[in-house]
């Protein structure tokens, strides 16, 4: 059952987010209960009830909205909706999107006086932070108020750009921070109703006081770290490459059309000998799945994380590629597996053969079974309450820092218990600040801003292909979800975000878009025009095709004779627009539909300013500009000589505004 307590008080009177009691009787003989759905993904893990009595509890705080959420009961992934709440509904998760999970739902009801409704956080880093040196400030409000104007230190300041949501508009502010002291006090004039109102520290009046915030206290970024804005390259490493067939597993598959599960001979020999084709394509950052001896190809079931798995290589092939890769000025980042280690873990197996300090390590159930990711009895989960799990994955992590990894994608980020996710992101940015600590998860991520810097952000992709590909939404409902991301999140991991058509786990795009090509276009330009850090699964540029794991993991095809150069062309020049534009990389962003087809999104950033224009609709559609500037065609290279434009289906147009 839930029940909302009230909301949070901010400043001298201000309301924020709704304070939501979540609890659930606590069956016998059940050790953890999981709380799962939309503010923490949904997979078991990130947030656990307490036990007292007979009841488990856990308070959230959240924004007014309907939200799915349900519990899992040790290991039981079967009966996860609330016994004690009959409301329900279902959602479709980012790994099959033809599949429906039913949930029990939880409603927040916003208030019906809609100057209750108006929020600023100033302890929030989506509210109030620095990038670049620019103080970005947010008002988070209803529709009925329009334009609010800043006044900071006696200067007014007109929003710079608004994202709308629902029945919500946040609009934001930016100002230029090195002008500014270091004492800040703001607060915002409102117009509502024909009656000219304030929000301050006491909320909305018409004589409220002034916000105050010592700048040196808010979240700042003033150089982006190298992880901002960067162009990946995922390689599944098994699939890519095999450098040195002296290495090669006794039995590799088959089949590759479909591919069949088992090893294909991939090693990082193999992606040494292809360095040139990645350096090529503008890759800036190469993402690798594991390299760890393990049991399987796909190495996420982890014998020891120390070591290379002898049929990728040697500790000295890797130092050799990330020699190579910080020589070319590029970055490497590992998939470490943090949520469950393999079977053949040397603990696990001590576990199982009954060291009780080893059995600590693990969720057992029972004295035989014990929690595992997806409950696969060859990954058993990891005990994240053992502060001594953290210590020796803490060490894991130092080591490869040690032999030059510039950061980590984390495993399964969503199902690690928070405390413990946070406490090691805490202790490697104590180690080496520059560490990227890139996370895995299956939906909205505005809930795990403050455990990595940045996400995989499976919410945008989900979006992007349910409005383009699949028409499960309209055009409309993209941007809204867009927003509501944008808007909760600060602006360097906004443009960190990383975005991506496809990894591993998910169907090809080529194979999702059935050989659209148009659609298949319109996608990669929405991955790099859109805010966030664009990724290239392995083979993606190429036409590379595949249905779900295992088949996504085909053998990357090096026989040009079979590659879709035309794509190819497409993404090279893609990835050259938006690493020689910073309004791409790092800009500011507004987005609007214009006659119901038309999606135009607007990056800008200081005095350069791109404008893309996308026609989803079956007609040709008129663009209209601004008679007063001009414009440079940034894809096709050339002036634009006339106004008078038009935009066929699937097509687009990417501007850059000369004045």
């Amino acid at each position: 059952m839930y029940r909302v307590l009230g909301r949070e008080i901010i400043g001298k009177g201000r309301k924020g987010k709704y304070i939501v009691e979540i609890s659930r009787h606590w069956p016998k003989n059940v050790r953890r209960i999981y709380l799962i759905g939309e503010f923490t993904n949904w997979f078991p893990g990130f947030i656990r009830l307490r036990k007292i009595g007979d009841r488990g509890y856990i308070v959230l705080k959240l924004w007014p909205g309907e939200y799915l959420y349900g519990f899992v009961l040790d290991k039981d992934l079967e009966n996860i909706v609330d016994p004690e709440n009959k409301d329900t509904g279902c959602i479709r998760p980012f790994y099959d999107t033809n599949k429906k999970i039913c949930l029990s739902k939880l409603i927040v009801k916003s208030s019906k006086n809609p100057l209750e409704n108006i929020v600023h956080d100033e302890k929030d880093s989506s509210f109030i932070h620095i990038f670049n040196d620019y103080l970005i400030i947010r008002l988070r409000t209803v529709k009925e108020l329009e334009n609010p104007i800043l006044l900071l230190n006696d200067y007014e300041y007109k929003p710079a750009t608004k994202y709308e949501y629902g029945t919500n508009i946040t609009y934001e502010y930016h100002v230029k921070a090195n002008d500014l002291p270091r004492t800040l006090t703001y607060k915002f004039i409102l117009e509502y109703r024909n009656k000219t109102l304030e929000y301050g520290d006491e909320g909305v009046g018409e004589n409220s006081s002034y916000i105050v915030v010592d700048k040196n206290t808010i979240e700042t970024v003033n150089e982006p770290k190298w992880w901002i804005g960067t162009v990946y390259y995922q390689i599944f490493v098994d699939s890519f490459e095999n450098g040195d067939p002296t290495n090669d597993p006794e039995e590799k598959i088959k089949r590759i059309v479909p591919r069949e599960g088992g090893y294909c001979g991939g090693d990082l020999r193999g992606i040494i000998n292809k360095f040139t084709y990645i350096k090529d394509l503008g890759i800036e950052t190469l993402y690798l799945t594991p390299i760890f001896h393990a049991l399987n190809y796909h190495r996420y079931d982890v014998c020891d994380y120390y070591t290379i798995d002898p049929y990728l290589g040697d500790l000295n092939d890797f130092k050799e590629l990330v020699e190579l890769i910080h020589k070319n000025d590029m970055r490497i980042i590992i998939d470490v597996p943090l949520h469950h280690t393999g079977s053949c873990f040397e603990y696990f197996m001590r576990a199982i053969r009954g060291e009780q300090k080893y059995r600590e390590w693990y969720c057992f159930t029972t004295w035989n079974d014990y929690e595992g990711f997806f409950n696969v009895l060859t990954m058993p989960k990891i005990n994240h309450d053992n502060i001594e799990t953290l210590k020796y994955f803490e060490n894991v992590l130092k080591y490869w820092i040690d032999h030059g990894v510039d950061g980590f994608r984390i495993d399964v980020g969503l199902g690690i218990l928070h405390w413990w996710l946070k406490t090691i992101y805490y202790r490697i940015k104590e180690y080496n600040e520059d560490i990227l600590f890139l996370g895995e998860l299956s939906d909205n991520p505005v809930y795990y801003k403050e455990y990595f810097d940045t996400f995989m952000d499976y919410y945008w992709r989900k979006h992007v292909l349910w409005t383009l590909v699949e028409r499960r939404e309209s055009l409309k409902e993209l941007v809204e979800a867009l927003n509501s991301v944008y808007s909760s999140l600060p602006h360097y991991q906004i443009v960190s975000l990383y975005h991506s058509l496809g990894t591993h786990d998910t169907p090809r795009i080529k194979t999702i878009v059935k050989n659209d090509q148009k659609t298949l276009k319109i996608l990669f330009v929405l991955l790099f025009v859109l805010p966030g850090s664009p990724t290239i699964y392995y083979g993606d540029e190429i036409g590379l095709e595949g249905g779900p794991d295992p088949d996504n993991r085909r053998p990357m095809i090096w026989d040009k004779d079979k590659w879709d150069l035309d794509l190819l062309a497409h993404v090279k020049k893609l990835v050259k627009l938006y690493r020689e534009h910073k309004a791409l990389r790092i800009g500011f962003f507004y987005s609007e539909i214009i006659d119901e087809n038309m999606l135009f999104i607007k990056r800008w950033w200081k005095e350069e300013t791109i404008l893309t224009y996308i026609n989803l609709g079956k007609y040709p559609s008129p663009i209209k500009l601004n008679n007063n500037a001009y414009y440079y065609d940034l894809y096709n290279e050339e002036e634009l000589e006339t106004d008078n434009v038009y935009l066929g289906e699937r097509e687009f147009l990417m501007l850059r505004r000369l004045k």
